[in-house]
């Protein structure tokens, strides 16, 4: 996920590049999923 996250910009101290907010929308659903799925916050 570390890698997924820093493709999809939510780490934030990588350089800010243009992005969509519905790849943010995306990224938080599958966050939220694997969440319910493991019960891990990391």
């Amino acid at each position: 996920m570390m890698v997924f996250a820093d493709l999809t910009l939510l780490e934030p101290s990588l350089p800010r590049r243009r992005w969509y907010l519905w790849t943010d929308a995306v990224a938080i659903c599958i966050y939220l999923e694997l969440f319910n799925r493991t019960g891990s916050e990391t």
